[in-house]
């Protein structure tokens, strides 16, 4: 079957062409589509699946699907579309590989960053280095968790700790930060606190809060951060090597073995907080883990 699989997807009168590996999901391919149509995972629908696999199937390998070359997979928005039309009209194609960085890259926002690296800007994406071989992921969120906007200086609102946190991790992980606010916000405050151009490590990227998706929680709408968006992204990352930290844990009810919950930081305790000490000591501990997903992180602590 070859090292990689070739998908057609028909949405919105085009046709997406995905390159995906044999061992991905379901699950994988929603996240790819929604990298390029922003339609959220759980509102999509392909009413021609062909098996016996239904919109929640996630685990669902596509190398089992029975399909010749020329199948054009039907996909919906089920909030907002209704089933696709059996048309014959031509359609226009939209190619997209997600064989290598798995993103929509246009000429205008790639450009060569230093050495051999390649950094690009997408909305909601911003890649500041590359992936290093042998390394595992850790995600950061930002307010509450390593910075508080209410402090009165940048020293106060700066979680106690930061640098000698993200340079010890650094030895082991790779650090992406994932906010919840946009991206200029974002850069501001990285700025500020010293983080992108910090001599004992580098950031590998900074998403902000367009990658984050509603779902229903007790009764209510609420955003989370789906690290599915993450995966689609970075291949050689998934559930068994990635990690988020974040003071909110609903934001990671979609992948609630990959998350640790930090108590949120305010600038009124900077001078007794520790916690980047303690969390930078548990990263430690299970860095040579092979299964992140199989430990109990909640007490962490502990």
């Amino acid at each position: 079957m070859g090292d990689f699989l070739k998908l057609k997807v028909r949405w919105n009168n085009k046709i997406l062409q995905i390159t995906v590996k044999p061992q991905d999901t379901l699950a994988d391919l929603k996240d790819m589509i929604y990298v390029i149509t922003n339609i959220e995972p759980h509102r999509q629908n392909f009413p021609n699946l062909p098996t016996s696999a239904n919109l929640w199937d996630d685990d669902y390998l596509l190398q089992d699907l029975d399909v010749n070359p020329d199948f054009v997979l039907e996909m919906a928005d089920l909030l907002c579309e209704p089933l696709p039309s059996t048309s014959t009209a031509e359609p226009s194609y939209d190619f997209i590989d997600f064989s290598g960085f798995n993103t929509m890259l246009q000429p205008s926002n790639v450009h060569a960053g230093s050495g051999d690296q390649l950094v690009f800007d997408i909305k909601g994406f911003k890649s500041l280095s590359s992936p290093r071989h042998g390394k595992k992921l850790i995600v950061l969120d930002v307010d509450q968790t390593i910075y508080d906007y209410l402090g009165p200086t940048r020293h106060l609102a700066g979680r106690p700790f930061l640098h000698e946190f993200l340079a010890g991790v650094y030895e082991d992980y790779d650090i992406g930060i994932w906010s919840a606010t946009d991206m200029i916000t974002l850069e501001n405050k990285m700025e500020a606190l010293g983080m992108t151009t910090h001599p004992d490590y580098k950031l590998l990227f900074l998403m902000d809060k367009y990658y984050m998706i509603t779902i229903p929680m007790e009764g209510q709408m609420v955003r989370v951060k789906p690290l599915d968006s993450v995966w689609a992204k970075y291949r050689q990352f998934d559930k068994m090597n990635t990690i988020m930290c974040d003071d909110l844990k609903r934001n990671f009810y979609l992948n609630p073995r990959n998350g640790i919950v930090v108590s949120p930081y305010s600038y009124k305790a900077h001078h007794k907080d520790d916690e980047l000490l303690d969390l930078l000591s548990y990263l430690k501990t299970i860095a040579n883990c092979d299964n992140f997903a199989a430990l109990d992180h909640s007490s962490w602590k502990k």
